[in-house]
């Protein structure tokens, strides 16, 4: 469990949407990866002391007059609050912090759902989650590797969540990269390859109380809804087609959907991304 200068670059860039939250916790005591000038430049503070600081939460409390906890399985760090993410949390957890960064902690979870599930629960309405997690490349890493749309289904308006961004980080690129809602932005799968690690990064709000629905993927409910259960008459007529035929179609369509893919994923840079995230909030309805 840690984090690197991307993920204090997106904390900062939080920061100005986040402001001053009352309570903070850290999933796990994450260790801090970055030299003390990049620990620095993200910094309110840039003439910070940072000889004795390890974690972030030490970090945290040197620069914001708030309570920073951190939770964890075992006590070995030093956690301030033992729980184990597979069960369901204490109740007295529950609508505790303003703001919860999970960064490198999900993926190692077994009971994935009940752990995010714990997230929400532990968040106040009107605060806010940060999350960073693998996405590709990490094989061999923890259990997983989190698609964005399980975030974009799980923390939905539905359930009494909002995903505020959703950014990814490819290895050895200066960029980000905002992946829009295959849902609601999109409207089919956002499927591409990478040789790249990835890392997402979720900036995901707690607006009301969570009522979590478990959901089956958007597209498959897309097609069973559609003609009362029927395969279309474009299914129809595909299933009749010549199978070379539709190879040719199937190939023309990938690159259809690489392309509208590919023209939704933003560029952005670390010089405005706080910006950027500030306007993917206010865009998002009240």
């Amino acid at each position: 469990m840690g984090i690197d200068k991307h993920g204090l670059a997106f904390l900062e860039a939080c920061r100005h949407l986040i402001k001053s939250p009352e309570s903070i916790l850290t999933i796990g005591r994450l260790n801090i990866y970055a030299a003390p000038q990049s620990i620095r430049a993200h910094l309110p503070n840039r003439n910070a002391d940072l000889s004795t600081i390890e974690y972030l939460d030490e970090l945290l409390e040197q620069q914001f007059a708030c309570s920073v906890e951190s939770l964890d399985f075992s006590e070995y760090q030093g956690a301030t609050i033992l729980q184990d993410l597979n069960t369901p949390i204490n109740p007295e957890l529950k609508n505790r912090f303003s703001l919860i960064i999970e960064s490198g902690t999900l993926e190692h979870i077994m009971d994935f759902r009940q752990a995010v599930e714990n997230l929400g629960e532990m968040t106040r309405i009107g605060g806010y989650m940060a999350i960073i997690t693998p996405t590709n490349g990490y094989v061999g890493h923890g259990y997983f590797q989190i698609n964005p749309d399980f975030f974009y289904t799980f923390f939905s308006p539905e359930n009494g969540f909002e995903v505020v961004t959703c950014l990814m980080k490819f290895s050895r690129s200066p960029f980000w990269f905002y992946h829009p809602s295959p849902a609601d932005e999109i409207g089919f799968r956002a499927e591409f390859r990478s040789r790249r690690y990835i890392r997402t990064f979720f900036l995901i709000k707690k607006v009301g109380a969570p009522t979590v629905q478990i959901t089956n993927a958007f597209d498959y409910e897309k097609i069973w809804n559609a003609n009362g259960g029927e395969i279309s008459w474009k299914g129809r007529l595909y299933n009749r087609t010549p199978s070379v035929i539709q190879l040719l179609l199937r190939f023309l369509n990938s690159f259809r959907v690489r392309r509208a893919i590919f023209k939704k994923l933003t560029k952005v840079t670390n010089y405005n991304l706080t910006n950027f995230i500030q306007t993917q909030s206010a865009s998002k309805p009240s």
